[in-house]
């Protein structure tokens, strides 16, 4: 103990300074690139390829941060199975099976995560982040927290504690089917040509289901009309 004080004291190491919550999300959004990066990124269009049960799909995501939107399509041999998108206000899902219909907070969720704003700063979608005991995730001791949101159950959050960059997380994913606990884990990342840093392998378990994405294109500030995150008609 009294080595370590006066390593903090002589030294000024950083592992000295007292983790909060609000420094850890500090250092999680410097992981993802330069201030100034970060504030050139308008918008991000990413395609992955995604096995699961032996199927495979080619899923698109488009973000833009002014209206702090964002747009998923998923297909399967270039047939469109389903379709989401969020305003910034509000959300919508198109699919084969249910048609079209509003999603609410819960099912809205992975969409206001996926806009450029929560991309940089996953703080943005939580009431809340509180900082809890350090935990085992992936193989690897993390940092934690605990993100919570007004009447729906709280997010987990595994922290690398050298990059600061997001092992994964534990959440309760709410389906039309129900509710279950899904575990999302970043098994790699890469580095954009402006230097933004993200999730190229991603693996994700929801009750039984296990499915594997790879990003096959991440590109950024293409032109994007607003229009296309809006509810579509009929």
């Amino acid at each position: 103990m009294i080595r370590i004080f006066l390593a903090c004291l002589f030294l000024s190491l950083p592992l000295c300074a007292e983790m909060t919550a609000e420094s850890l999300r500090e250092k999680m959004i410097s992981a993802q690139g330069s201030p100034e990066v970060q504030a050139s990124i308008k918008s991000i269009k990413s395609t992955a390829s995604i096995s699961m049960q032996a199927m495979a799909m080619q899923m698109e995501v488009v973000t833009i941060s002014t209206s702090k939107a964002a747009r998923s399509t998923s297909s399967m041999q270039g047939q469109v199975m389903a379709d989401q998108g969020f305003d910034g206000q509000k959300a919508w899902s198109k699919d084969m099976m249910m048609g079209l219909r509003d999603l609410q907070d819960a099912e809205a969720f992975p969409l206001r995560m996926s806009t450029l704003e929560a991309i940089f700063d996953i703080g943005v979608v939580f009431d809340e982040l509180v900082l809890k005991p350090d935990a085992t995730f992936n193989g690897i001791q993390t940092h934690v927290l605990e993100g919570t949101r007004k009447g729906l159950p709280p997010v987990t959050l595994h922290v690398n504690p050298k990059s600061f960059l997001l092992e994964g997380m534990v959440m309760t994913q709410v389906t039309v089917q129900g509710t279950m606990k899904a575990t999302s884990t970043c098994k790699s990342y890469a580095t954009s040509k402006s230097g933004i840093r993200y999730c190229d392998a991603l693996e994700v378990t929801a009750g039984p289901m296990a499915m594997e994405m790879k990003v096959t294109a991440f590109e950024e500030n293409l032109p994007v009309d607003p229009k296309i995150f809006e509810k579509p008609a009929g």
